[in-house]
């Protein structure tokens, strides 16, 4: 089957491509800058920028076609499916939304027969409101999955597939690269209630044997997780043992999501919206409901990869946790407070 790969030199799609060629199909990648990726002379390329419609190309080598829409290059190479992805589904750019919005409106134009999709779970309904305790209302934003099934309208006999997902363990994926940053910076963390809410991480690699399968599956929405079941605070705790220390936990009644995005800002040092958008990804609980429902519906394994496994491997260590555990009731490193 031949695909196109949105987000190629990202951490999940740039993973995703040669994981779809060693399948069987043949990957053709979108990205903005054809020199920003290095696939292969087996894999297609086509480079364009969403803002400019007519700026689309297909580069070969050191030459390319003359710019056109997506959708007309699209058809040309004969693509039956198109994964829809951005970097994080946690955190959704407005980069990445705008690519979701170019390919899903390109491939409904070219006729492509399936759509995979990156979403977020927990509680992301866009008619419920949450506000916090100072008064302070929580931002909704559209995950590239809520832009392809819905802003980017997708023929009717386009069969969409959503994959949803919590925190991806992977190096460069920017939600856990957060997370790196408050472990590793910090041996005494103020820990906001939302600390305590639960997740299931999924290794990078077993979301990416998911989003292989995925494409067989012909439609649906599916939750994906990885074996375990932790609080956000266990997850740090984790990274910082990894890391070779230990994290002291202060534990605070703290809820406001004005205050908890400071103090995220802060102690990893990224931008107010991207803390802010993190600290609203954890307001529920992202848990999947069906781990396993997607390779029930087409066959494979669900994800395996214990969460202290999936930890070390993210940082390049051969164990995070000498104990991680059974399936559902993972093992922690030791919490002082």
């Amino acid at each position: 089957m031949r695909v196109l790969v949105t987000d190629a030199a990202g951490p999940v799609g740039g993973r995703l491509v040669p994981a779809l060629a060693a399948a069987g199909h043949e990957p053709v990648v979108l990205v903005r800058d054809a020199d920003a990726v290095d696939v292969g002379d087996d894999v297609r390329v086509i480079e364009g920028d969403p803002a400019a419609p007519e700026s689309f190309r297909l580069v070969t080598g050191a030459s390319a076609t003359a710019g056109q829409s997506l959708a007309r290059l699209l058809t040309a190479v004969a693509v039956d499916a198109a994964y829809v992805l951005g970097d994080d589904p946690l955190l959704p750019t407005d980069e990445s939304r705008a690519v979701a919005t170019a390919a899903a409106d390109a491939a409904a134009a070219a006729g492509v027969d399936r759509i995979v999709t990156l979403g977020a779970l927990g509680d992301r309904d866009p008619g419920t409101s949450d506000s916090d305790a100072d008064g302070d209302e929580a931002e909704s934003d559209d995950t590239t999955a809520d832009v392809a099934a819905g802003g980017g309208a997708p023929a009717a006999e386009t069969a969409v597939t959503t994959l949803r997902t919590g925190v991806v363990v992977g190096a460069g994926v920017r939600s856990f690269e957060i997370a790196r940053r408050l472990a590793a910076r910090h041996a005494v963390a103020v820990t906001p209630r939302w600390v305590r809410t639960d997740c299931q991480p999924v290794a990078v690699d077993d979301l990416v044997a998911s989003l292989v399968a995925a494409v067989d599956a012909a439609g649906g929405t599916f939750d994906v997780g990885g074996p375990d079941v932790v609080t956000f605070g266990s997850l740090l705790r984790r990274i910082r043992a990894a890391l070779g220390g230990r994290l002291y936990a202060l534990p605070v009644p703290v809820a406001a999501r004005r205050l908890s995005a400071r103090w995220v800002a802060s102690a990893a040092d990224v931008d107010a919206a991207d803390a802010a958008a993190f600290v609203d990804a954890f307001r529920a609980p992202l848990v999947a409901a069906d781990g396993a429902a997607l390779h029930d519906h087409v066959g494979g394994d669900a994800p395996s990869t214990p969460v202290s496994d999936a930890v070390g491997r993210a940082l390049g260590v051969d164990d995070a946790d000498a104990d991680p555990g059974s399936a559902g009731t993972a093992a922690e490193p030791p919490l002082q407070t």
